[in-house]
């Protein structure tokens, strides 16, 4: 659950002291004050919620000792190091900026790196009293796996990955995968691949699926050779992935490259090979560094919205922490075309 409501323990301490466990929870949620509870009141609820081990939020806590009008969250950040984060950290600093600013809040943003597969040797920080809200990236299998069985009492959003009953922000994978098939088929090829089915990655699963899935639908055949299943999210790892996909004697019309960041490589592969792109070979990157802008030629990518995503995912955390909603939230953001050299639009045009 990605919210934690302690029921039985509100009606524990309302039955000992003779009150609603209505009553109760406003107390605990910081608003005794604004349905005139009185303070002697409120006190015996923080002193009974004491003994039975009932832990408030930060947001309540800061109200009931009188802080400043103006609630300051502590948003925990828990960064997967193997995960691409360079410019998703960069982007959610500055929505936080914004917010802060258009709603006159305070937040404090603490980062918590962790080894892929290993979270739940952090999992004990995220109900340990010390953040309003948890926002976990790069979660691998193993640690979804991990936080299927948990239940925290704070606001916990999965960014990219989705489990239920947990608030997440999702690019809406599958999809991505059926609009690059889509493509291809309107600009006319009849074979094609795929760079980075890493099956360990949900992800990256998820756009392969739905690729592979359209491409069936549209009859663009897909040798499984051509589907390399390596992780390949580098330079180095590209080029390799993309070495071993042309060690045959054919290659596809369309190579569909589920980690932009493995573009260079590819390319410095594809070149050694003597194919030409795209007039043997086009390509769509998912994602849409500043790198694919550079190369030669320059890709065609679905673009996601890192701002979007990270907007979105304030946004629910601000939700729940100001209105406690219960409910999970999930948004999905669907990528965008950005037509380049490598595979223009279907009347040969291109975006940038």
């Amino acid at each position: 659950m990605a919210v934690k409501k302690d029921t039985s323990k509100i009606k524990q301490i309302a039955e000992a002291l003779g009150l609603s466990s209505a009553t109760v929870s406003v107390v605990l949620n910081g608003r005794g004050d604004s349905i005139r509870i009185s303070k002697k009141t409120q006190q015996k609820v923080w002193n009974e919620a004491k003994k039975v081990g009932y832990t408030p939020n930060i947001y309540a806590r800061r109200l009931r000792m009188g802080a400043s009008v103006q609630p300051t969250y502590v948003i925990a950040a828990f960064w997967n190091v193997t995960y691409y984060v360079d410019e998703m950290l960069g982007t959610l600093t500055r929505e936080i900026m914004q917010k802060e600013e258009e709603l006159g809040i305070s937040i404090e943003l603490v980062i918590q790196p962790y080894m892929e597969g290993r979270l739940s040797e952090e999992g004990q920080k995220i109900n340990a009293n010390r953040y309003s809200g948890a926002i976990i990236f790069g979660a691998s299998n193993k640690d979804l796996d991990f936080l299927a069985g948990q239940t925290f009492n704070i606001p916990v959003i999965l960014c990219n990955r989705e489990i239920a009953g947990f608030n997440s922000v999702m690019n809406a994978d599958y999809h991505a995968g059926e609009l690059c098939a889509e493509h291809f088929s309107g600009r006319g090829l009849k074979t094609a691949g795929v760079i980075g089915a890493d099956p360990s990655n949900r992800a990256a699963a998820e756009r392969c699926r739905g690729f592979l899935s359209k491409c069936k639908e549209l009859g663009i055949k897909v040798n499984k050779r051509m589907v390399i299943e390596e992780n390949a999210r580098t330079t180095s790892a590209g080029y390799t992935a993309m070495t071993k996909l042309l060690s045959g004697k054919t290659y596809p019309d369309g190579l569909f490259l589920l980690y932009d960041t493995a573009a260079a490589g590819v390319l410095q592969a594809i070149r050694e090979h003597g194919i030409r792109v795209p007039d043997d070979m086009e390509i769509v990157a998912y994602g849409d560094t500043v790198v694919l802008h550079y190369l030669s030629p320059t890709i065609t990518s679905l673009r996601v919205s890192t701002s979007v995503l990270m907007e979105s995912m304030i946004d629910i955390l601000i939700r729940h922490l100001k209105d406690e909603k219960t409910n999970a939230e999930a948004v999905r953001e669907e990528p965008q075309f950005v037509y380049r050299q490598s595979s223009p639009a279907p009347d040969n045009q291109v975006s940038e």
